[in-house]
Parts: structure tokens; C-alpha cells; sequence
């Protein structure tokens, strides 16, 4: 190979490595450069607004001081817990859009950063960690799967195992983004599959995404897991949708 094509080879990877992986650390929402003390990626002129007030189980933020949501109040989760540091509200919005349509993989160390730390705050003691999957078809399309870059950012920052072949989605389902929470159930039912039982027999397994929604996909794969022996599933996003929920 001569000098000329190995130049053209060596800039072509560093620009496709700074696309993927910038140098300069960004602002999370606007991309303003930081400095490299920087740990949340965010610049002083944008916020995201803190999951501080959450149903006891799905972990949904609620603007009232309800302990549960009305959809864990009348029907049983298949994960035990759930839990996310950000709303869905505002710029966490353009985050998401970014890291799961916008090629922004550089997103995901920063993002892991807020997991990460509610992790510890909630003090659970997990063996494994496995991203929700996308269907092939559908991770073929978007070049990756964001779940699977949070799964592998989280186990090197707290040195919790993971595996991100384990669960599969076997069926392509619809996009969920308009359905009610009853439909997505109907639509997610019976498309994931666990690959090796013995895998997860008698393990505590943290199930990690990008977003919770409805938890229709969080509780189909609990289901899932727990019927493959897991002992305990419990579900980690870096944000959650807000839910209004009257005292009773």
C-alpha cells in the first residue's frame, strides 16, 4: 500500500472516529464546548429537570405526592422497580432524539453519568446488566442500538457484568410511540426471547434503556427474564414521562 492511499485511510478514520467520539466535550443539549472537567456534559445556559417525585414502583415522575401511579396501583408490573434521574420534559427530548436518530453516540458516557449515579443512590445489589434489544432489521437500520451503549458505559463505570446478546427481540414490532399502554402490551407481547436460561437463574438483573414510557417493553422483558429464572429485575433509563395522579 503507498504512502498516498494509507493517508487517505488514516484521515478517513480520524474523522470517523471524531464523528463518533468528539475530542472536544460538548453540551449535551446545545453542543457548546465544555471543559474537560465536565462530567454531566452540560453547558451553564441549559437544564434538564431532575426525576425527584416518582411512583414508588415504575419510578414515572408524578406531579402530586401520590406514592404510585394509577397504572401500578391497578395492575402488577413484571419488573420489581424502576427508576430514571431525568423527566421527559423540555430539552431531555432533543437528548433522546439525538442519541437514538441522530447518529449522537458520543451521547452515551454522559447519559450513563446520571444512570450511574442513581444507581448508587438506590443502593441495588445487581449481577448483570442487559440493554433492552432492538430487532435486527431495526438496529441494521439505525447503525446501533442506544440501550447497548448505555449497558456497556454503566458495567465499566460500577464494574457490573454485562451481556447484550443474552436478550433478543425477536419480532419486529410496530413503532409504540402512539399507543396506549394496554396496546403496547397487546403489540410487545411474545416478541423477546432469552437466549441462555442458565444466564440469569437466580440473578439480580438491571434492564437498561434510553426512555420509559409506558414500561409496556420494561414489563414484557421482566416477564421474560423472571420466567428464565432471574430472582429480581429491576430497570434503569436515563429519563421517564411525567403523570398527573390525583391523592386519593
Amino acid at each position: 500500500m503507498n504512502k498516498c492511499v494509507k493517508k487517505v485511510f488514516s484521515v478517513t478514520g480520524d474523522l470517523v472516529r471524531h464523528i463518533i467520539y468528539p475530542d472536544q466535550i460538548k453540551c449535551i443539549v446545545c453542543e457548546t464546548e465544555l471543559g474537560e472537567d465536565s462530567v454531566y456534559g452540560l453547558c451553564d445556559r441549559c437544564e434538564l429537570k431532575r426525576n425527584s417525585q416518582y411512583c414508588e414502583t415504575c419510578g414515572r415522575y408524578l406531579y402530586s405526592l401520590a406514592t404510585y401511579c394509577n397504572d401500578c396501583k391497578s395492575s402488577e408490573r413484571g419488573f420489581d422497580v424502576a427508576r430514571a434521574p431525568i423527566i421527559m420534559e423540555g430539552q431531555a427530548h432533543s437528548i433522546i432524539h439525538n442519541f437514538k436518530y441522530g447518529n449522537s453516540r458520543w451521547l452515551a458516557p454522559y447519559l450513563t453519568e446520571y444512570m450511574a449515579d442513581s444507581l448508587v443512590r438506590e443502593m441495588w445489589d445487581v449481577d448483570l446488566v442487559l440493554p433492552v434489544p432492538l430487532h435486527q432489521k431495526r438496529e441494521r437500520q439505525r447503525g446501533y442500538n442506544q440501550s447497548v451503549l448505555i449497558a456497556k458505559e454503566l458495567s465499566k463505570k460500577r464494574g457490573i457484568e454485562y451481556d447484550w446478546q443474552l436478550l433478543v427481540r425477536k419480532v419486529d414490532t410496530p413503532y409504540l410511540a402512539r399507543m396506549s399502554r394496554q396496546e403496547r402490551a397487546e403489540v410487545i407481547k411474545g416478541a423477546f426471547e432469552l437466549m441462555d436460561k442458565k444466564a440469569v437463574k437466580g440473578k439480580r438483573v438491571l434492564l437498561v434503556d434510553d426512555v420509559f414510557t409506558t414500561g409496556a417493553t420494561a414489563d414484557e422483558c421482566a416477564r421474560v427474564l423472571k420466567k428464565g429464572g432471574a430472582a429480581w429485575v429491576a430497570v434503569l433509563t436515563f429519563a421517564s414521562g411525567a403523570i398527573k395522579v390525583p391523592i386519593v
